[in-house]
Order: C-alpha cells, then structure tokens, then sequence
C-alpha cells in the first residue's frame, strides 16, 4: 500500500521538478518582496487521480512537519573566514522560520484543490548584488504528505558553463531548481518516511535526494519552540 502511493507521488514530484514552467499560479496566500505561499495549478493532474486536496492540518501539527526536515550539504572547501558556522547536517528552517511559515502553509493545504499544489518562496539578501533563495513545494496525496525542495540557499544569478546568465525571474518558478545543488533532504523520525528502493532508482539519485514522502499523521505534535 504505501509503495503504491509512493509510486503515484514519485511521478508527481519528478513532473513538479522537471516541469515547473508550465503551472500558473491560482492563488496567492501571502505575498512580500521575499516571501510568499501561493497555489499552483498542476496542469499534468487530473480529476479522477487529484491530490487529497483540501486537507486539513492545524499550524501545530504543521510546525511538526517543518521542524522534521533536514538538510545535508556536502563539505565545504571554503576556507575558515568565509565559512558559515554550521554543521553538514542542520534544520532546513529556524525556528523563526517555523513559525512563520507553518500557518501559512497549513492555511495553503486547507484552501487547495485537488488540482492544484503549494508552493513557497524565500530570498534572503547576502549583499547589495546577491541573493539566496530557498523555494519549493507540498501536497498531500493519499496519506502521505510530500514535499520538494526545489532550491536550498541557491544564488540568485547561477552563471551556467557557458557562460550565460541565467535571467529567468526566480519568483515566477518556484519549483525550477536554479542551479546544481548536491544536498540531500532527509526527515526526522526516519521511520514515518515512505520509499522504497525499487522507486528512488526510479526517479534518479538527484531527485530522490531533494523530496521526501512523510505519513504526517501519525506525527506527534510538538510544543512550540
């Protein structure tokens, strides 16, 4: 049962990586020059074989959820001065972050249809000429939540290997990977992840790196903070 489902999400995610040029965005739940949720109508989704849209998931359980993604980078060959003090292995969010983010993406999932998935976006100012964006997406499909992490940290301006700027505005595609990333997305508890091995090589080792099948109901909801 769950590797069905995990199957169906599988071919989901790979078209919410691959693919994203083609979804228009429906709805905009909250938006600043930075930040914003939004719904995205998946255009490959069809009636009969929707998400398990709307679903309900309170703030609460939603920081659950959030406060279980990790991140793995690989080391860094920065030397010391310029190297962030963080380990390889850390919180995708802050607990700012956290709560900021999960009543909104709870409020998101709670709105959706099932044609349509959600997506956030996030650009952090590292100097007067560059920016790190962190964006991605979520649904719900069955008893399984996924989510894709589309962008980690990644530069605003990836300059490609022929030399050629990238210029697509980053805010229109939140689920377009903008540049090479070799992190990897895991959850905490390991035991509520669904996946199987005949799937992961499925979609390939890049993708079944960066999203991620959780049975979030059977999450225990934590305390704040």
């Amino acid at each position: 049962m769950q590797g069905g489902m995990w199957g169906v999400g599988v071919s989901l995610v790979a078209l919410m990586m691959a693919c994203s040029d083609p979804y228009m965005m429906t709805l905009t739940v909250f938006e600043t020059p930075s930040r914003y949720v939004r719904l995205a109508i998946d255009p490959t989704v069809s009636l009969d074989s929707g998400f398990s849209h709307p679903v309900a998931i309170d703030p609460d359980g939603m920081a659950t959820v959030l406060k279980g993604m990790m991140v793995i980078e690989p080391d860094s060959f920065i030397p010391w001065p310029f190297k962030e003090d963080r380990p390889p292995r850390h919180p995708l969010f802050s607990e700012a972050d956290i709560r900021f983010w999960a009543p909104l993406l709870a409020k998101a999932l709670d709105s959706a249809t099932p044609e349509e998935v959600v997506t956030f976006y996030q650009s952090d100012d590292i100097s007067a000429v560059s920016r790190e964006v962190t964006s991605g997406g979520m649904f719900v499909k069955d008893q399984l939540l996924y989510f894709v992490l589309s962008n980690y940290r990644a530069p605003s301006q990836f300059m490609a290997d022929y030399g050629a700027a990238d210029t697509l505005d980053d805010r229109r595609n939140p689920l377009r990977s903008m540049a090479p990333q070799q992190i990897t997305l895991q959850f905490e508890p390991d035991s509520l992840v669904v996946a199987s091995q005949e799937n992961s090589q499925s979609v390939g080792l890049s993708l079944q790196r960066r999203a991620i099948a959780v049975l979030f109901r059977q999450l225990p909801i934590l305390p704040p903070g």
